[in-house]
């Protein structure tokens, strides 16, 4: 499904260049001269990196449907990290290249979301805090 740039909201999740991101941040401008533009800074769901795009206001990109289910981490064994479903599905045991750059933010009882594209696993995004100054 395509969405307008005027639709862009934080934490939506689109495709874009072939990868998957979530938006971090997006500004909608509308510059005296020249065509509205909105500003954002995407997150690749996979890897982590943060990149900053502008987009003109009037293309489309694809959004991408997405379940964010909330987890608890509990360890690691042997390699395998676990996490604890918090809405009483289990535990789940992923492999360290499943969990890739989350790794470095996971410590006993963190809560992380896990990403879910069309039911099949794809991150673990740890909580995100914003501070103002």
């Amino acid at each position: 499904m395509a969405v307008s740039m005027r639709e862009f909201t934080e934490d939506m999740c689109i495709t874009f260049n072939e990868r998957v991101y979530t938006i971090v941040e997006c500004i909608h401008l509308s510059p005296i001269k020249g065509p509205a533009l909105v500003r954002t800074k995407l997150r690749d769901i996979e890897t982590g990196e943060v990149i900053s795009n502008n987009f003109n206001a009037a293309a489309e990109v694809a959004f991408v449907e997405t379940e964010k289910k909330a987890a608890r981490f509990v360890g690691e064994d042997a390699g395998a990290y676990l996490f604890e479903a918090l809405d009483e599905s289990g535990p789940l045991k992923l492999a360290g290249a499943e969990v890739g750059s989350a790794k470095q933010w996971l410590s006993a009882d963190v809560e992380v979301s896990l990403i879910y594209i069309d039911d099949a696993f794809v991150a673990v995004e740890p909580l995100v805090v914003k501070s103002f100054q």
